[in-house]
């Protein structure tokens, strides 16, 4: 099921949740900052988590989607006051919620 539900996610890039929109962008953005050497906050999220149609079939990169510090670094970026993670707390806590 955790594989439907990032296939689900990264397709369709948003999911309405109760608390507002999810957006799979804060996911890509994360990864490219790591990328770029701006900032690592203790993560797996590599470029095959974010291209993940290659490896469909493995659990382990759509369960390492949705963890606790994917979840946290999202958080720490919006409390920062990233411009990118405005309104990234619906995004974190889903993937929060996801994991359970």
């Amino acid at each position: 099921m955790i594989k439907v539900l990032r296939t689900c996610f990264g397709d369709n890039k948003t999911l309405d949740t109760p608390d507002g929109i999810a957006k799979w962008e804060h996911i890509t953005k994360l990864h490219s900052l790591q990328q770029d050497g701006q900032v690592h906050l203790t993560n797996k999220l590599r470029k095959q988590h974010i291209e993940y149609t290659a490896n469909k079939m493995k659990v382990k990169l759509a369960t390492q989607v949705f963890s606790l510090s994917v979840a946290d670094a999202i958080t720490t970026l919006e409390n920062i006051g990233h411009p990118d993670f405005v309104g990234a707390s619906v995004t974190a806590k889903f993937l929060k919620v996801s994991r359970d």
